[in-house]
Order: C-alpha cells, then sequence, then structure tokens
C-alpha cells in the first residue's frame, strides 16, 4: 500500500506527463502552490489543487490510459455538477468527516485521493444569476437521493422533473446542461484568458487576466511544478496580506490508504449506518421550518438592539455636523452632501430591512428627503418616510 504522500506526488507526476503530451498549461492553487513557493515537500497535505482551462483539462483526460488513475467530471458523471475535474488514484481512501453522507450531498462516484482541477471561467453575463442558479437547483434535484418520505414533496417534484427529461430525451438533457455551463462560464484554452476582463476560479472572486500571463517552473518532490510568477498577487488576492503567517500544512481525510475506495464503499455495515444517517438528517429537515421560524423571532430581536443603538449614535453625529449640513443644502452642494449625508442613508437603509427608520431632526429629515428625491432616489426617499417612527 501507498501512503497518501506518495499518491499524491503519483498523481502530479501523471499530470504533469499528461499536460505535456496535450501541450497544455496549468498553474498549482491552494496548499500545493504554497508548498512549491517556499520549497516545502509534500507531507499530509489537505488536497493537491490546480487551475487549468476546461477545454484543455478535457484535451487532458482523453489522453489518460493508464488505468490506475481515473478522470470525473459532468461528462463521466452527470451528477457532479461543478465547475471542476478530478484526477484520481484508484486503489485509496480520502473520506474526511465532513464528507461522510457522501452517496447524498456530493454525489461523486470515486472517493479517491485525487488532484481537483479547478476550471478558470470568466463571470456570468450581467441579469442571468437567477436563472443559471435556478437551472443549477433543477438539476441537484434529478439526483435526489431520499429514504423516507419526510419530504414528499421533493420526491413527487423529482419524479415530475425526471419524467419530463425521459420524454425529451435523457441525453439531450446532458447535452443541454453541458452545454448551459460551457457557453455561460467556460474558458475554453489558456490563450484565451486575456480576451476577458475578468476571470475566476470555480466560483470564487473575480480577478484581472494579466494574473496568468507569466507563470514559473518549480519543484516538488522532484516533480516540475508550476505557480503564477507574481506569487505575491494571487497569494494576498485569495488568501488575504497575511498569507505568509499561516499554516499551509496540516492532516485531512485519512495520512495513507490502507483501505481502498471498492473495499470502503462495499461494506455492508458501512452502508446500514450510512443509511440511517440519511434517515435522521431527512427526519431534521423537514422539521427545519418550525426551527427556522423560532431563529427568525431571536435574529429580529437582536437586529433591533443593534438598531437602537446606531439610532442612537446616528443621531447625536448628524446633529453635530447640523449646521454645516444646513449650509451645504442652502448652496445646493449635492456633491458635498454626498460625502456627509451617505452614512445617514446607510443607516436608514439598514432601518428599512430592519423594519423602521428613524428621524434625526425635521430639517436634516426635509433635506436627506430633498437630496434622494434630487439624485432619482424617489423610492428609498418614500420608504424611509413611511417606515420612520419615534424612537
Amino acid at each position: 500500500m501507498l501512503t497518501r504522500r506518495e499518491i499524491q506526488i503519483k498523481l502530479l507526476r501523471k499530470l504533469n506527463e499528461l499536460c505535456e503530451k496535450a501541450d497544455v498549461k496549468y498553474v498549482l492553487h491552494g496548499h500545493g502552490a504554497f508548498l512549491a513557493y517556499f520549497g516545502e515537500p509534500i507531507e499530509n497535505l489537505a488536497s493537491l489543487e490546480v487551475m487549468m482551462c476546461q477545454g484543455d483539462a478535457e484535451k487532458v483526460a482523453d489522453l489518460l490510459d493508464d488505468d490506475d488513475f481515473y478522470f470525473e467530471d459532468f461528462r463521466t458523471n452527470p451528477k457532479f455538477d461543478k465547475h471542476f475535474m478530478m484526477l484520481g488514484y484508484k486503489d485509496s481512501l480520502d473520506l474526511k468527516k465532513k464528507e461522510v453522507d457522501f452517496r447524498k450531498s456530493r454525489h461523486i462516484e470515486n472517493n479517491c485521493i485525487r488532484i481537483n482541477i479547478r476550471f478558470i471561467e470568466h463571470p456570468a453575463r450581467k441579469g442571468t444569476g437567477k436563472k443559471l442558479k435556478f437551472k443549477r437547483r433543477l438539476w441537484k434535484l434529478r439526483y435526489l437521493d431520499l429514504e423516507t418520505n419526510h419530504l414528499w414533496y421533493l420526491n413527487y417534484s423529482k419524479k415530475a422533473l425526471n419524467g419530463f427529461y425521459h420524454i425529451t430525451g435523457n441525453n439531450r438533457s446532458i447535452n443541454r446542461r453541458y452545454n448551459v455551463k460551457k457557453e455561460n462560464f467556460s474558458i475554453w484554452t489558456w490563450d484565451e484568458i486575456k480576451n476577458y476582463p475578468l476571470v475566476k476560479i470555480a466560483g470564487t472572486k473575480a480577478i484581472e487576466p494579466n494574473l496568468f500571463d507569466e507563470i514559473i517552473e518549480k519543484d516538488i518532490e522532484g516533480i516540475p511544478a508550476y505557480i503564477f510568477k507574481d506569487f505575491n498577487r494571487y497569494a494576498e488576492f485569495y488568501y488575504g496580506k497575511e498569507w505568509r503567517d499561516k499554516k499551509w500544512k496540516g492532516p485531512t481525510g485519512f495520512t495513507s490508504s490502507i483501505i481502498n475506495w471498492e473495499e470502503f464503499s462495499n461494506d455492508p455495515e458501512i452502508q446500514e449506518s450510512l443509511d440511517k444517517m440519511q434517515i435522521l438528517y431527512e427526519e431534521i429537515y423537514s422539521r427545519s421550518p418550525i426551527a427556522k421560524r423560532h431563529k427568525t423571532v431571536i435574529r429580529d430581536m437582536k437586529r433591533h438592539v443593534k438598531q437602537s443603538g446606531r439610532v442612537i449614535h446616528t443621531r447625536e453625529e448628524f446633529i453635530g455636523q447640523k449646521e454645516e449640513i444646513l449650509k451645504l443644502y442652502a448652496n445646493k452642494n449635492l456633491e458635498e452632501l454626498t460625502l456627509i449625508l451617505n452614512p445617514l442613508i446607510g443607516a436608514q437603509k439598514h432601518g428599512i430591512r430592519v423594519g423602521y427608520t428613524f428621524s434625526v431632526d425635521e430639517d436634516i429629515d426635509e433635506i436627506l428627503d430633498w437630496y434622494l428625491r434630487e439624485t432619482d432616489r424617489k423610492e428609498l426617499a418614500d420608504k424611509i418616510k413611511k417606515q420612520r417612527i419615534d424612537i
């Protein structure tokens, strides 16, 4: 049997071999990138992650001809509706405690030690976010696996949805889902990255594409690996300015593959326990609306307490600036009024979310109302006026 470290080295070596054969680029992401940057060996590494463009990754996957490894993505497993691909080593097991309910939550076919290949993507077009989220929820519903009838309405919805896909053609629906993701997010090759104003990695925040212009080779355990040349910019953007002070190694999951995935997934005792865990989860989830209602009451009470403190502070602050505000209003100086009134507007917006707004002083209230209407925010002015209470 191989240790976790030895398997991760085999995976990295295989990825390099395939990328060289396909003539495509990648860069290390996360913990592996920092180990390469600091010149440290792989030891109890949480996970190996790289960034690649989707077309490049699929090109690499199509070249694999080694039975010890596998690729898993949406093409090989339509349940795996993610924005990344996995290169795994078959004779291994990697299962974190939080992923123990693997069949129900993640829909991964093989929980083996692996490299996660995060796709480099462009942000979705403005105005398409809600529609794309709705389509993703529908797709997840197709593969929902329930053990009880506590969530009967989801079971009926799932059956109706799958019936529709069966009538229209299952392969057609899979191809359509694949193309929706490809058209709305995918950057196909590394050379195309520069064509977009912003890019992101598997749903993270977006960054300017010139970060990807230059990559450099580093050595991990005698294997060439690649990181950004401007590594400080990458590290600060994704991990904060204090990235050098963080610990970039730590044990997670199993430290070796004494048990492999096939043995684990076929163990009847484990399967029975997972089924019972799922039943308990469904019972809890079915009662969550009741718990949510009580949590909402407590949350609203906390918001009211915070808002009352905000009212006192804001009122004192703006009454202290009243003379200056009156002068700016007399001169109709919108630019300076904007700077002064923005904190008050923010406090009133927060008040609208809580359920009420407040008065500072009769003159300042009138000036705020006039300012909002002058700057084409009549709807906000009306809401503030309508929800204002004496406090």
